[in-house]
C-alpha cells in the first residue's frame, strides 16, 4: 500500500472515530448533573490531539473540520456547526502552539485546548444571551 493511501485511510478512520465519539458524547445527559447549555465531555478532541501529535497539522485540521461538519449534519443542528467549528479551531490553534513547548505535557496541552474551546467568542455570546433571557424569563414569571 502506498504512503499516500495509508495516510488517507488513517485520516478517514480518525475522522470516523472522532465523529462516533462526538455522537456518543451527545447521548450522555450531562445537563442533568450540570445544568449548563452545550456542556460536553470533549472526547472527540482527543482525536484532534492524537492527530496533532502523529500526523501533520494540515491533516489534523482537516479531521477537525470534517468532524464538525459531519457532526452538525448528523445532529441536524447547523447552529451547532458555528459553535463547534469556532471552538474547535481555537482549541486547535492553542494546542498546536502549546505542543511546541517542552515544559508542557500532553495532559496540559489537552486541558488548555479544552479551556480554549469553552471560551471562544460565539460560546461566550450565546451563554451571555442565554443568561440574559433566562433572567428576563425569571423576572417575567415572578411578576
Amino acid at each position: 500500500m502506498s504512503s499516500s493511501l495509508r495516510r488517507l485511510t488513517r485520516c478517514a478512520v480518525l475522522t470516523a472515530l472522532a465523529l462516533a465519539l462526538s455522537v456518543a458524547e451527545g447521548l450522555v445527559p450531562l445537563t442533568i448533573l450540570f445544568p449548563l447549555p452545550g456542556l460536553r465531555l470533549g472526547l472527540a478532541n482527543l482525536v484532534t490531539v492524537y492527530a496533532l501529535c502523529r500526523l501533520s497539522g494540515r491533516e489534523a485540521l482537516l479531521i477537525l473540520a470534517a468532524r464538525c461538519l459531519l457532526g452538525a449534519l448528523l445532529g441536524g443542528n447547523l447552529m451547532a456547526l458555528a459553535f463547534s467549528l469556532t471552538g474547535g479551531l481555537l482549541a486547535f490553534g492553542v494546542m498546536a502552539l502549546l505542543l511546541r513547548c517542552s515544559f508542557l505535557s500532553l495532559f496540559g496541552v489537552s486541558i488548555a485546548g479544552a479551556a480554549a474551546h469553552n471560551n471562544d467568542v460565539p460560546n461566550l455570546i450565546f451563554h451571555a444571551e442565554f443568561r440574559l433571557s433566562a433572567s428576563y424569563g425569571d423576572l417575567v414569571v415572578s411578576v
